[in-house]
């Protein structure tokens, strides 16, 4: 499995630098139906640490041939971000999957559950035949990272749906994975973010990592923070289940050892406050099915 690590240092060049490294990828998708999932989780920008930034959405873009294209995200954060005039650029759909019809919203049963039998998945992304997943350099507050394969949470529509699983994610996010799991990953680490996942506190990283390889792509992107993928417990479970094997990453490029920036992981008063909230509301749809 091979990881491409290579060097960014803003966003000025990060349109040229990701056409760089899709082309050492050898990315080229033809003739299928994508979703590309980016993180837009707020409305603050790259330069936040929180989000992806849209000129990596256009690399990507560029490269899918005779594609039908769906840019797709749990939450409207499309116009704020510049990501709404990819529709007329690029002739491709841009889809909010907190608003879509019910039909649009499959319960979908897990083959080896972990956490819950059925997971509702976007229509875009279950129907789906290339999934490349946009993700960003982070620390999640509660399921401890967020790249390529956290990132495919913001397939489950609706905040009711997603309030009801997110605080077992790191359990939960093995089922979702089952039912999609990304063709390929792109991970923004011009500007990652530490602490949390929504409340910006950013470090200038400097790095674009990317790999089809997703599993291998987000193990290599946690040790560019400074933690060995032990430590996160949805990446351990992920390892076992997917027979994983450390010694096939073969990382390309820049090495983790001249890139890797330690995250500081402490959780602020406001992340432990929104999740005790969380846990609360989640509760309350379980038992009140509402």
């Amino acid at each position: 499995m091979k990881v491409y690590i290579d060097k960014c240092e803003d966003y000025e060049e990060s349109y040229e630098k990701a056409k760089e490294l899709l082309k050492k990828c050898n990315f080229k998708v033809k003739g299928k139906k994508v979703l590309l999932k980016p993180n837009l989780v707020t409305g603050s920008s790259s330069q936040s640490g929180i989000t992806s930034d849209v000129s990596l959405a256009r690399a990507i873009l560029d490269k899918l041939d005779d594609c039908e294209v769906t840019v797709g995200n749990d939450f409207d954060y499309f116009r704020d971000l510049g990501y709404d005039k990819l529709e007329k650029e690029y002739n491709c759909k841009v889809v909010s999957f907190d608003k879509l019809p019910k039909k649009d919203i499959i319960e979908v049963k897990v083959p080896n559950p972990f956490k819950f039998d059925k997971i509702p998945i976007a229509r875009d992304a279950l129907e789906a035949d290339y999934i490349v997943s946009l993700a960003k350099l982070k620390i999640h507050g509660l399921c401890q990272v967020t790249m390529s394969l956290k990132n495919m949470f913001g397939c489950v529509p609706t905040r009711k749906h997603r309030i009801r699983i997110h605080p077992s994610i790191r359990i939960a996010l093995l089922d979702i994975l089952q039912i999609k799991y990304p063709n390929f990953g792109l991970i923004d680490g011009v500007i990652g973010n530490q602490m949390d996942e929504v409340a910006s506190n950013p470090i200038n990283h400097g790095i674009l990592l990317a790999s089809k390889d997703c599993l291998g792509l987000d193990v290599v992107g946690t040790r560019c923070m400074g933690i060995h993928e032990e430590e996160i417990e949805f990446l351990k479970r992920a390892m076992k289940f997917y027979k994983f094997k450390e010694e096939k990453i073969e990382v390309i490029g820049e090495q983790v050892e001249n890139v890797m920036k330690p995250y500081d992981r402490r959780k602020g008063l406001s992340t432990h406050l929104r999740y005790l909230k969380e846990q609360a509301v989640a509760k309350y749809v379980e038992l009140f099915k509402v």
